[in-house]
Parts: structure tokens; sequence; C-alpha cells
């Protein structure tokens, strides 16, 4: 599911993304917060020195 999703940027090792559906049901990932828009999260994820996605655990943010 991850890696058909759209993004614009070029991902950095050790950073934490968000995966969203959009309004056209298409996965995209993104750095905006869930808890800063009302989109569908899916997870977050951050890249590691592999280049494989870790799955991030629910941080604080998203209870909000």
């Amino acid at each position: 599911m991850l890696y058909n999703a759209k993004f614009g940027f070029e991902p950095i090792i050790g950073e934490t993304y968000h995966l969203y559906v959009n309004k056209k049901e298409e996965l995209f990932l993104s750095i905006i917060e869930p808890n800063q828009w009302d989109l569908e999260h899916k997870g977050s994820f951050r890249l590691n020195s592999d280049k494989m996605w870790e799955k991030v655990e629910n941080s604080i943010n998203e209870e909000d």
C-alpha cells in the first residue's frame, strides 16, 4: 500500500511521514500531522537507512 502512494518530494531517511487517502481515493504521503487536517489517516511511517518503510506507532498528536 505504501509503495503505491503518491508524493511530490524525496523522502529523507529517518523522517516520519503520514499516509492518507485523498478525496479521489488515492493514497499519498505527507509531512502534515494527522491532527492538522481531516483526511483519512492510514498510518505513520519512517524511512530507515535500508530505504525500507517502518510503521511508527500512534503518537500523542493523533489522539487530539
